[in-house]
């Protein structure tokens, strides 16, 4: 009972090979099925929240890790906190960034988080005039309210 305690037997694809991930190598198993092309990322997170440096593999590796503690068991939560502190650190967006974080949430499998995370960007005074364009022709009612009271 206690090797079930310190040791999670998450199996992972790593090229062909299966490997066992104890809490110790968690990181290094993370960041390994980081590097496979074709293995989905824990939690939820895609290569584009790596790609635009929202999260870092070490980031997921963490998140991962305090999910199989039992912290939190919401995959949703750990990206919200990851978006919003990366969110939080920018003084200002380029209307590049702020596009593909507004597609980011979009994206998101989780549509209220995702939805969140579009409005984050709408509110923020460097959110560019095109992007609450968008917004307008957006399916979702609060998207539209929040460009239009931006808009006026």
């Amino acid at each position: 009972m206690a090797d079930d305690e310190t040791t999670l037997r998450l199996k992972v694809r790593v090229g062909r090979s299966k490997e066992k991930c104890s809490v110790m190598n968690r990181d290094r198993c993370t960041q390994e099925r980081m590097a496979a092309n074709d293995a989905p990322l824990p939690l939820g997170y895609t290569s584009a929240w790596l790609a635009l440096g929202v999260v870092s593999p070490s980031d997921i590796a963490r998140d991962e890790r305090e999910y199989f503690m039992g912290n939190e068991l919401s995959p949703e939560h750990y990206r919200w906190r990851a978006f919003s502190r990366f969110l939080a650190a920018q003084e200002s967006l380029s209307p590049h960034l702020a596009q593909q974080l507004y597609a980011l949430g979009s994206a998101d499998p989780d549509s209220s988080m995702g939805g969140s995370m579009m409005a984050a960007i709408l509110r923020r005074e460097d959110c560019p005039a095109e992007l609450l364009h968008t917004a307008l022709a957006s399916h979702r009612p609060y998207l539209q309210r929040i460009a239009t009271e931006r808009l006026i």
